[in-house]
């Protein structure tokens, strides 16, 4: 039998997988096929944008600000549409549910509540930063469909290299 486990459980970082995931074909090897967690991410998803309320949004990307603040945050290049997670909080509609949303997940972080001044600044980043991030997760589901296809013809070349 044959499993195949889609890309996009890959991309996360408890998968058992190396960060650059290798070929799994010779001529794959041979070629220097690998792609990063961050692409494997992409695969198999709908664009964020059209599944992600606006709240929500908004909500990642107040906290991706508040993080930068408190120079918590993570290497930029990790950041994708669902980073910080905001687990099951709800999706933070108006900006006084965000601000207790926003409050909670620092504390969840072991970091002390925003200020008033860091949640403004980090509400207007928000308000800025949304349309555009927006617009360009609007690639996520072209950028998913040629890792899968880059990932099933390795597949396949790895099969068709074993006899099968």
């Amino acid at each position: 039998g044959l499993l195949m486990v889609s890309c996009c459980l890959h991309g996360k970082a408890e998968a058992p997988v190396a960060d650059l995931r290798p070929a799994c074909s010779a001529l794959g090897r041979q070629l220097g096929f690998e792609l990063p967690r961050a692409a494997l991410r992409k695969a198999s998803l709908w664009a964020p944008g059209s599944s992600t309320s606006p709240g929500k949004c908004k909500s990642r990307l107040a906290l991706r600000r508040l993080l930068e603040l408190r120079g918590a945050a993570r290497d930029r290049s990790k950041m994708h549409s669902t980073y910080p997670r905001l687990r099951g909080k709800g999706t933070g509609e108006t900006e006084a549910f965000r601000a207790e949303l926003l409050t909670d997940t620092l504390q969840r972080h072991g970091l002390p509540a925003p200020s008033s001044s860091e949640l403004a600044d980090a509400e207007a980043f928000a308000r800025v930063a949304e349309p555009s991030f927006r617009r360009l997760e609007l690639i996520t589901p072209l950028i998913g469909d040629a890792v899968e296809m880059a990932i099933s013809l390795d597949r396949a070349t790895a099969l068709e290299e074993s006899g099968l």
